[in-house]
């Protein structure tokens, strides 16, 4: 069997999907990640668009896109309730595509070879070469979209010596975004304008991640949102009708608020110790929780105030369907399209 073979046979047997480009300087890209100021990243911008840079043997690059799809049916318990992207339903990808990646360079003709693996923290630019590699094309939320797994996918990007036959690129941009404008109406921040760099400081999901103090804007933007943002992939029409494996832990995706906000170290382990929210550490996560628990109870005032409800001046629970029932609860737990 070609080199090709062993990767086409290898995401087969993975579930996920796999392209081949070749190493080349992504040269195009450098005044883009110059205005984008993309957070998180390395401001090496002639590193990040060099793959020989970060592995001079390189000759071929194969990128592996594996789903985290997940869908679940919102739930209103009494429980002061946060969200969560549904990438925290499951392992920290960082850890389980890395050791695919690895499983794949250990294959019979590949095996024996140099190689270098990059899963999310190295410098190069993965999305672009996961679109040189035919995996996607970009669409105006800014994700990189599959005409297989929709965007809810992760990216790892396997730098091998051999020569392998690349795939054809896919186009650099959806043609059914031209039409259509889901994302930018649905997006909280208003993160998302047609023809312009993503608006980081006003997108929810990076505002999650952003540590220290949080402005008043910010946590205006980031309503009951405790770790990422799935939104604009909640209401994208390429994401409708996709396989979405139910999630059996509410916690994962609707944090209780005031667990979250209180936890001890201990605490943090278990709930976030095997995620991708890890990184982010346990003040930051508190953080959140504790400015969401802050939305629940203006709202729970306001509502008493306006004589909408008659209860206790202290409020000694919240109402979670009250936090984000305008702007985020028609969205979360949508899977793809059919959970109202």
């Amino acid at each position: 069997m070609n080199l090709r073979g062993v990767i086409d046979e290898f995401a087969a047997e993975h579930g996920c999907i796999a392209g081949v480009c070749p190493p080349d300087e992504l040269t195009e890209l450098r005044g883009v990640l110059e205005v984008s100021g993309t957070p998180f990243v390395s401001r090496n911008y002639l590193l990040r668009t060099t793959p020989k840079m970060v592995f001079p043997a390189c000759e071929s690059i194969v990128v592996l896109g594996v789903s985290y799809a997940g869908s679940f049916a919102p739930v209103c318990d009494g429980r002061p309730r946060g969200v969560q992207s549904v990438g925290c339903a499951s392992a920290d990808y960082h850890t389980t595509l890395r050791g695919k990646l690895e499983a794949l360079a250990s294959r019979p003709g590949l095996r024996g070879g140099s190689f270098k693996i990059q899963v999310d923290t190295g410098p190069l630019a993965e999305r672009e070469i996961a679109r040189r590699a035919g995996l996607g094309s970009f669409g105006r939320s800014h994700q990189l979209v599959s005409p297989v797994l929709g965007s809810y996918f992760n990216i790892g990007l396997l730098m091998l010596d051999a020569r392998i036959e690349p795939d054809a690129p896919s186009p650099l941009m959806l043609e059914r975004c031209a039409t259509c404008s889901a994302c930018i109406d649905a997006c909280p921040g208003g993160a998302i304008a047609p023809g312009k760099p993503l608006n980081w400081s006003r997108c929810v999901s990076y505002i999650t991640q952003a540590k220290g103090e949080m402005d008043a804007q910010s946590a205006a933007i980031l309503g009951a949102h405790v770790y990422g943002c799935d939104i604009c992939q909640q209401v994208c029409p390429c994401n409708a009708g996709l396989a979405a494996p139910g999630i059996a832990d509410i916690e994962t995706v609707m944090p209780d608020l005031e667990r979250v906000a209180q936890m001890d170290g201990g605490e943090f382990a278990k709930r976030y110790g095997h995620t991708s929210a890890a990184w982010c550490g346990i003040d930051t996560l508190r953080r959140n929780a504790r400015i969401a628990l802050r939305a629940c109870l203006k709202t729970r005032f306001r509502r008493i105030f306006e004589g909408k409800r008659r209860e206790p001046a202290v409020v000694r629970k919240f109402d979670a369907d009250d936090v984000w029932r305008k702007k985020h609860r028609k969205y979360v737990g949508m899977g793809f399209s059919n959970t109202p």
